[in-house]
C-alpha cells in the first residue's frame, strides 16, 4: 500500500494508487471501414455488444447488464450522428434546414470539409425521444413520425431512463427515473439495482434495434416521397439508366447488407418507387405512397 509521506496518520484513510498517465492522444484509432451505411455500421457495433453479453450464459452481472444498456445507447447516437452527417453533406434540403445552425471556431479549424456536420451534433444526444423527435421533423422537412416510429420510440425512451441508472447511479433507481417509468409501478423500488434476466436484456436489445429501424425506413421512404412530389419532382426523369446515379446516393446510405433479409435491391426499389410517384407532378396529385421498404423488421 502506497501512502504519502509525512501526512498524519488520520489523512491515511486509504491508500493511494500511482499517478495516471492518461495519454490520450494514443488511445483513439481510425474506424476500419467508413463505406458501411449507418445502419449497417449500427450492426455492427451492436454485434460487438452481443459478444459481450453471450459470454454470460448463465446469468449476467448487474455490471455487465449496464455495459450493455450503455453501449446499446452509445451505438444508436452513432448511427444519429453518422446518418446526419452524410445526410448533409448529400442533400442540399437538408443542409439548408441545418444552416442556421452556430459551429465552434476550432471545428472549423481543425475538421474536414466533410466532417463539420458532425460538429453541428456537438451538443446534441440521442439518448431521449424528444431529440430523435426533432431530428426527425428536420430531416423529413416537417414530416412527423408514422405509428410505428413513434411506438418504438416510446419504448426507447424507458431504456433510456434504465441508461440514466446505468451511467448516475450504478444501476439503482432514482426517483425521477422511477416517475418517468412510471411512479406507481417502480416507487416500491427506489434505490434497488439494475438486476434484469437474460429475456429483459434481450428485450432492451430488441427497443433499440427497432427505434434505429424504424427510424431508417421511415426517413427513407419520407426523403424519397419530398423530392418526388416537392418542388424538386423534375429531379427524377423517372428512366432508371439516368437516375441511377443519384438514386443509388440515398440507396447506399440507408439499405444494409448486414440483416437478414438484407435489403432488397436498389433497381426493385426503383421500380416501386417510380410505379407510385411517376406521374404524380405536385403534392395534390400524389395517390400512392412507394412500400419503399429497406429491408427492415416492424416493431414488436
Amino acid at each position: 500500500m502506497t501512502y504519502r509521506q509525512g501526512d498524519p496518520l488520520f489523512h491515511q484513510i486509504n491508500d493511494i494508487l500511482p499517478a495516471a498517465k492518461l495519454e490520450t492522444d494514443q488511445m483513439f484509432s481510425a474506424p476500419s471501414d467508413t463505406t458501411m451505411s449507418p445502419l449497417d455500421e449500427f450492426i455492427a457495433n451492436t454485434a460487438i455488444i452481443n459478444t459481450l453479453a453471450g459470454k454470460y450464459t448463465e446469468g449476467m452481472p448487474a455490471a455487465i447488464a449496464s455495459l450493455v444498456v450503455l453501449g446499446y445507447v452509445s451505438a444508436i447516437e452513432s448511427y444519429f450522428r453518422t446518418l446526419i452527417r452524410k445526410l448533409i453533406n448529400l442533400d442540399h434540403r437538408i443542409r439548408d434546414a441545418y444552416g442556421n445552425h452556430s459551429l465552434l471556431y476550432s471545428s472549423v479549424i481543425h475538421h474536414k470539409p466533410t466532417m463539420l456536420p458532425e460538429a453541428l451534433l456537438e451538443e446534441t444526444v440521442f439518448s431521449n425521444k424528444d431529440a430523435i423527435e426533432s431530428a426527425y421533423k428536420i430531416l423529413a422537412s416537417r414530416g412527423r413520425c408514422d405509428e410505428q416510429l413513434s411506438v418504438a420510440l416510446m419504448r426507447y425512451e424507458k431504456v433510456c431512463e434504465i441508461r440514466h441508472c446505468c451511467v448516475h447511479r450504478f444501476g439503482r433507481l432514482g426517483v425521477k427515473n422511477a416517475r418517468s417509468l412510471g411512479i406507481i409501478d417502480h416507487k416500491h423500488l427506489l434505490e434497488h439495482a439494475f438486476t434484469p434476466s437474460e429475456a429483459q436484456i434481450e428485450d432492451i436489445a430488441t427497443a433499440c434495434n427497432n427505434v434505429v429501424l424504424e427510424f431508417n425506413r421511415a426517413l427513407f421512404r419520407e426523403l424519397l416521397k419530398n423530392i418526388a412530389i416537392g418542388k424538386e419532382y423534375r429531379a427524377w426523369t423517372w428512366k432508371w439508366q439516368k437516375d441511377r446515379p443519384r438514386f443509388q446516393k440515398y440507396y447506399e446510405l440507408f439499405a444494409t447488407s448486414r440483416r437478414v433479409p438484407a435489403s432488397p435491391k436498389i433497381h426493385e426499389i426503383y421500380k416501386e418507387y417510380a410505379r407510385a410517384f411517376s406521374k404524380a407532378k405536385r403534392y395534390r396529385e400524389a395517390t400512392a405512397e412507394p412500400e419503399v421498404m429497406i429491408g427492415l423488421h416492424t416493431s414488436k
